[in-house]
């Protein structure tokens, strides 16, 4: 593209940055968002959920929390931090996010409720005696 003086715009660099995670060449997704940030191209929300999963995907727990904590996030980027959280025993951080996202006032769906009986820390959690 670069040749031939296209410049990707954020929905195109989100189908690339897709690929290269499936791939798992998770490193060359770094570099394309810092391309994107020289470009005064922001990622989005989509551009982070696409990343975050991949992490969790690859056994990068530590990054993906770490990145999350640096975004915006919704109610479907929560889900996907808790269901990557969930497949690797991280109990406690899933209560917390849990109990968190509770506390702010997100409804919960279907989806996350099956994201949440999936993982195994639902037989751990104390329920609050209030619901």
């Amino acid at each position: 593209m670069h040749t031939r003086n296209v410049v990707p715009d954020t929905t195109t660099c989100n189908s690339l940055i897709d690929g290269l995670c499936k791939f798992g060449r998770i490193s060359c997704v770094w570099v394309l968002i810092d391309e994107m940030g020289d470009r005064n191209q922001q990622p989005n929300v989509i551009t982070y959920n696409i990343l975050l999963d991949a992490l969790f995907k690859n056994h990068r727990l530590d990054k993906a929390i770490e990145l999350f904590s640096k975004m915006m996030s919704n109610m479907y980027t929560s889900m996907i931090l808790i269901d990557g959280m969930c497949k690797v025993g991280r109990i406690k951080n899933v209560q917390e996010t849990f109990w968190d996202l509770l506390i702010k006032g997100y409804c919960f769906n279907v989806s996350t409720y099956n994201v949440m009986i999936n993982g195994p820390w639902w037989k751990t959690m104390v329920v609050c005696p209030m619901l």
